[in-house]
């Protein structure tokens, strides 16, 4: 799993390649971190992976991604990478993938921002600082 998630980040660095890892890719990176939250190489690289994935340049084809998921299915991406950080609340290399993979989410919209706050998001990324 850890291998899969480096290897769609590093997919990711071609534009044309990354628009076609993202959807998928997305949804394989989140299987594998909700299958193996006690595994920090798992969870560092499939941060990584989504932190990568939705560092948009163009920020349109990631908003056609999660309306077409819907709010829910977003709400799980940011549970699930809110799972690792408390999981690998010492882990530096885990907690720095996830605070950039939620700040990239974050950018997307305005509701996405809501949804981490209220998920508890703010708490985590804070006790993450705190911790390193």
């Amino acid at each position: 799993q850890e291998a899969g998630c480096e290897a769609l980040w590093y997919l990711c660095f071609n534009a044309a390649t990354k628009l076609k890892v993202s959807s998928g890719g997305m949804k394989a990176v989140v299987a594998a971190l909700r299958g193996h939250v006690g595994a920090e190489e798992v969870q560092e690289a499939g941060c990584r992976a989504l932190a990568k994935i939705t560092n948009a340049e163009r920020v349109e084809p990631l908003l056609h991604i999660f309306d077409s998921w819907g709010e829910e299915a977003l709400s799980g991406i940011i549970e699930t990478v809110l799972a690792g950080m408390r999981a690998h609340a010492f882990a530096p290399g885990v907690q720095e993938q996830a605070f950039l993979a939620l700040g990239n989410l974050a950018t997307a919209r305005d509701t996405t921002k809501d949804k981490i706050a209220e998920l508890g998001g703010l708490e985590a990324l804070l006790a993450g600082m705190r911790a390193h």
